[in-house]
């Protein structure tokens, strides 16, 4: 006989007592009520993370995560301690984001401005932060570089390759206004700049054995670059909002809890301090994966044929970028391509000009300076993945034909750094 927690279809009707055919969780037997009750709230969990891992499968790598706590990078295989702390950091970042959309649906225009713009630099930071604590400057150099590539080429916040595939499968051919794309393919060019001119002016001053006018030149370049970056704020939100609205009814037009956005149904939803705290918890979790990924990497390096410029430039840009994959496809999917272009150049232009800025200065306060030395390799890597972007952004027309080519484009620079 099936078990009917919300009220028993065996009892007569006819001829009983009518107080019988109440639920057995309303029952006032607590003998009765209480097993039924909490039946029914163990069931509806279930249920909630059952759709919540159909929707969102990104939860199924929460299962490394007390591993990677666990995992102590002077005793452990370093393989393993990489592979645990590698994929939890993408697992954590996918909760982190999830959450402050909560966040950013329920709270005021202000608020929601300032953590649109501050929690999607919250993990590159952490991530360049705990490897300038242990001193490992290349790596941070690498991952900066490594990460514009992969936002202009590959899977983002979004990526233009993905999103111009994906779109192209369904549309013959996507279009957006042109002069808003010539304005997007200039902010794309000038994300090359902090990188460049440094590059032909370092050289120069190889002979200073204290790197004194290299370092003067850091400090200028990023006061520059902290300042082009506030004025591109000021653009967005307070004198030329207006260019921006059509971007903004989008949002408007998706309903808190869409799973479009945030990947889980409309349910009742817990107060925002309890979503704060969560997100510190998942902040907190993600500090020490990051601390035991940087440990491990040495080790790493050893026990691979992997090189540090191919984990930074590489592989951890992975580490803040998959969390909005699945956003950049929707968007893409529902013919929005102009939305998508100036999310990738909103995007490069924070990784350039904020994230970039924002870890010189950390390290100029730790005592370990990162100045502004990059890999050649990387560099001109870097500017043909922002010239072709810019030439293709330029006619304003997407298909699949060209997000294909800039995936192949991703392809090649990655191989050599392998060793």
């Amino acid at each position: 006989m099936e078990v009917n927690f919300e009220g028993n279809e065996q009892r007569a009707l006819l001829g009983g007592d009518l107080n019988s055919s109440v639920p057995w969780a309303e029952d006032d037997r607590w003998w009765v009520r209480i097993p039924a009750q909490h039946t029914l709230y163990y069931l509806e969990v279930f249920r909630t993370m059952l759709y919540s891992f159909w929707n969102d499968k990104t939860l199924a790598l929460l299962i490394c995560v007390p591993f990677a706590l666990l995992a102590d990078p002077p005793t452990w295989c370093a393989k393993w301690t990489f592979a645990f702390n590698y994929i939890s950091l993408i697992a954590l970042e996918s909760r982190f984001i999830s959450t402050a959309e909560w966040i950013w649906l329920f709270s005021s225009p202000t608020v929601s401005t300032v953590l649109t713009e501050a929690l999607p630099h919250v993990f590159p930071l952490m991530v360049g932060i705990t490897s300038i604590i242990y001193e490992e400057i290349s790596l941070v150099q690498s991952f900066i570089i490594g990460s514009l590539i992969t936002n202009l080429l590959m899977v983002s916040s979004p990526g233009t390759g993905l999103s111009w595939l994906i779109g192209g499968l369904r549309f013959r051919s996507q279009s957006a206004p042109t002069t808003s794309m010539q304005s997007i393919a200039a902010l794309t060019m000038l994300t090359v700049f902090p990188f460049i001119p440094p590059t032909f002016i370092s050289p120069l001053y190889k002979l200073d054995p204290e790197n004194t006018a290299l370092f003067t030149l850091t400090i200028t370049e990023t006061v520059v670059m902290l300042m082009i970056y506030v004025m591109w704020l000021w653009f967005r939100y307070q004198s030329h909002v207006e260019l921006f609205e059509w971007e903004n009814a989008w949002d408007d037009n998706s309903p808190p809890g869409d799973h479009r956005l945030t990947g889980q149904r409309a349910l009742p939803i817990p107060s925002r301090l309890t979503y704060i705290f969560w997100l510190i918890f998942i902040l907190a979790l993600s500090i020490q994966c990051s601390v035991n990924l940087i440990q491990t990497i040495p080790k790493f390096v050893q026990a691979t044929s992997m090189s540090r410029l191919f984990i930074g430039a590489t592989l951890l840009p992975f580490t803040s970028s998959l969390s909005n994959f699945a956003k950049t496809c929707v968007i893409a999917y529902d013919d929005r391509m102009g939305l998508v272009m100036h999310l990738t150049a909103e995007t490069a232009l924070g990784v350039g000009f904020f994230n970039l800025p924002a870890l010189i200065i950390v390290s100029i306060c730790i005592g370990h300076p990162m100045l502004l030395e990059f890999d050649i390799f990387l560099e001109v890597s870097l500017f043909i993945t922002v010239f072709m972007a810019a030439i293709s952004v330029q006619t304003a027309v997407f298909n699949y034909l060209k997000g294909a080519m800039n995936l192949a484009l991703y392809g090649p620079p990655s191989y050599p750094q392998m060793t």
